[in-house]
């Protein structure tokens, strides 16, 4: 018999329809765990229907991010476990619940500070943003991390509670899916390098514009919007198509000839891992973290000249190119969802017993 099946987990989480990492992997993992427990998301806006049960909390649209949600918790909820998904009002709500408390570090003090500063993010505010977040996750009895380069990083930061090291967790059979054909003839752009994302100071798209600047024989496509979209170079050769559908992007991870990932900080990388199971290698940047996810499947970057030369040297190095490839799915597959689902299961039970 299933020990989870009446326990009634609350996972409380600022984000759940917006165009980040962390809506997707609820998105993604929601559906799996409650098969297997009385899960509910608490979260702001909720538009469309999911495979899960949600609630939605009063809210007012961020008047600096309109994206994004304010939300205004209300009276606490009867449950059995806590798991918190961000660091802002919904976070801080749940930490004061008084039963079994987990909080995910998906974030980073940077990813915040980017809506505020961009790319000069003054250090003062920068440290200020480390000591929240070390004090906001020692609210919790337990801290998951997506990588062991997370883990080590939180702890030494400060965080003195239990941590966790388990994958968010890879759909790969989601990626096999993939119609190179369909969106080339949707989006009119064929034999390129993609980037997938948030087009924010943390994601770095201007090593991109860049490298498409000095590489004007070659295409680019950048899907995805963000802060500093309006703010960057238009080169011809760089194809801006905004942020597409979850099938238009599966669609362009199998027509990318690969996937550029120049970020200065992630927490796992989520568009690493999808290009990977879409069987394609990837550009990153020398980010530890990436490091560990990316492995054999992608040339490493210390700075933006490095990453043009990478580029070109996977657009014309065919020998190399395939190397990558070959150890794409071999990486992905140490991040299966299924695996993570059982890992969060054993300690949800850890944590009620």
């Amino acid at each position: 018999m299933n020990k989870l099946k009446f326990k009634r987990i609350a996972w409380f989480s600022d984000t759940l329809e917006q165009n980040n990492g962390v809506a997707q992997y609820i998105d993604n993992i929601a559906p799996y765990l409650s098969k297997r427990m009385q899960l509910t998301v608490y979260t702001g806006r909720v538009t469309k229907p999911h495979n899960f049960n949600t609630v939605s909390l009063p809210y007012i649209k961020s008047p600096t991010t309109p994206d994004y949600d304010i939300i205004l918790p209300t009276a606490r909820k009867e449950c059995d476990l806590v798991h918190a998904h961000s660091p802002y009002m919904l976070g801080l709500h749940a930490a004061k619940y008084e039963v079994p408390k987990i909080v995910t570090a998906h974030f980073l003090p940077q990813h915040t500070l980017e809506w505020f500063f961009g790319q000069k993010q003054p250090e003062l505010f920068v440290g200020a943003g480390w000591d929240f977040e070390v004090w906001f996750l020692n609210l919790f009895d337990a801290v998951i991390c997506q990588t062991h380069v997370g883990a080590g990083m939180f702890k030494g930061k400060g965080v003195r509670k239990p941590i966790h090291v388990i994958a968010n967790g890879m759909k790969l059979e989601e990626f096999k899916k993939g119609n190179a054909k369909r969106f080339e003839e949707k989006f009119h752009v064929k034999d390129f390098a993609l980037f997938v994302g948030r087009v924010d100071a943390s994601k770095r798209p201007e090593w991109i514009i860049q490298a498409a600047k000095k590489l004007p024989h070659r295409r680019f496509v950048i899907a995805g919007s963000g802060i500093m979209l309006d703010s960057l170079e238009k080169p011809p050769n760089v194809h801006f198509i905004g942020r597409i559908s979850r099938s238009d992007i599966v669609d362009a991870y199998h027509a990318a000839n690969f996937v550029m990932m120049p970020s200065r900080a992630e927490t796992e990388g989520l568009v690493a891992q999808e290009a990977m199971a879409s069987g394609k290698p990837l550009v990153v940047s020398d980010d530890p973290v990436l490091d560990e996810v990316v492995g054999k499947a992608g040339v490493r970057c210390r700075n933006v000249n490095e990453f043009v030369d990478a580029v070109e040297e996977l657009f014309e190095n065919k020998k190399k190119y395939n190397e990558l490839k070959e150890q794409a799915l071999v990486e992905v597959s140490k991040r299966r969802i299924e695996d993570s689902v059982e890992a969060l299961e054993k300690l949800y039970l850890k944590m009620l017993d």
